[in-house]
């Protein structure tokens, strides 16, 4: 078993030569569509079993959305302390959009089990901030990886890089225009957009179309950035 650093894993999954912050949020989406991701544990921790899709939230007087967001969750009924050294994390990576470096997890997999973070009374914590010095990659699983549906080569990242940002801008506005519609109140909150009320209507779709739902449950972590990268993560009134 060869473990290699996310730094030195970078140049096996062809990343090394993009900009900073497509090279960073390429790594995330390797992350959350397989390429398993360890990090080392040297502390306990509270977590609790359960799935993202799941997780109904409690009002505390802010919101997931909010800019001063820290957390919300929900009562669990087998919360537990665990102390391991190794936790993997397949889904629900993103990258802290304050140090740039580290690495924001929602979910993680240990023997085989999923987990999800929360406080010392059993309230889910949305993320878990994991440096990215202690966390590794396996070079067997890069090797699967990059024969595997969701590599992308490295000729290809120009274009998929533009091919990319035209579907995220798509997506903004449709979500913008959704929730700015007089029958879209359900998805605002206060005066911004609810990202994790839209992922739910996204998920109930999936059901609908009988479409696989892998990757979508944490698709609320994406949206907010996304809106805001574009400055439409306020709704518009409708014009009468």
């Amino acid at each position: 078993m060869t473990i290699i650093s996310v730094e030195k894993s970078l140049p096996m999954l062809a990343l090394d030569t993009l900009p900073a912050e497509l090279k960073a949020t390429t790594f995330c989406n390797y992350v959350n569509a397989g390429l398993p991701l360890y990090f080392k544990c040297d502390k306990s921790l509270n977590v609790t079993q359960g799935d993202l899709s799941h997780i109904e939230y409690e009002h505390r007087g802010y919101h997931p959305d909010d800019d001063d967001y820290e957390y919300v969750g929900c009562i669990t009924t087998n919360h537990k302390v665990t102390s391991i050294d190794d936790f993997v994390c397949t889904s629900s990576v993103t990258v802290d959009p304050s140090t740039k470096t580290d690495l924001l997890v929602s979910c993680v997999k240990y023997e085989n089990k999923d987990y999800l973070f929360c406080d010392e009374t059993g309230q889910f914590k949305i993320q878990f901030r994991v440096s990215r010095n202690s966390a590794y990659v396996l070079k067997n699983d890069i090797s699967a990886f990059k024969k595997g549906p969701f590599f992308i080569q490295k000729t290809t990242h120009k274009g998929s890089e533009s091919s990319e940002s035209g579907l995220t801008k798509a997506l903004a506005l449709l979500i913008h225009d959704m929730a700015s519609e007089r029958s879209g109140a359900k998805y605002r909150c206060g005066e911004k957009i609810n990202a994790s009320v839209v992922k739910d209507h996204i998920l109930a779709l999936a059901t609908k179309y009988e479409i696989d739902d892998s990757y979508l449950r944490s698709l609320h972590n994406n949206i907010t950035p996304m809106l805001k990268h574009y400055d439409l993560i306020n709704y518009s009134k409708p014009k009468k």
